[in-house]
């Protein structure tokens, strides 16, 4: 059970298996991890976004104008 538990497709496991969208950003608003509930969603299905901008490269929502500005 330690193996199964240490194991990186365990933690995969229980993300994938979630009823609502994930979306794991880092703080540069990369992403680093989809679940398949926000891949079929998000019509992100064979789309290469790991370690894409969530605003810039995928376009996921759209910034204010004046975003740079203010950060």
């Amino acid at each position: 059970m330690k193996n199964v538990v240490s194991d990186r497709g365990f933690l995969s496991y229980i993300l994938d298996s979630m009823d609502e969208i994930l979306i794991l950003i880092d703080c540069g608003l990369r992403v680093k991890y989809v679940n398949l509930v926000a891949e079929k969603s998000l019509e992100l299905e064979g789309v290469h976004y790991q370690d894409k901008h969530i605003y810039s490269d995928l376009n996921f929502f759209q910034l204010p104008s004046d975003y740079e500005k203010n950060y």
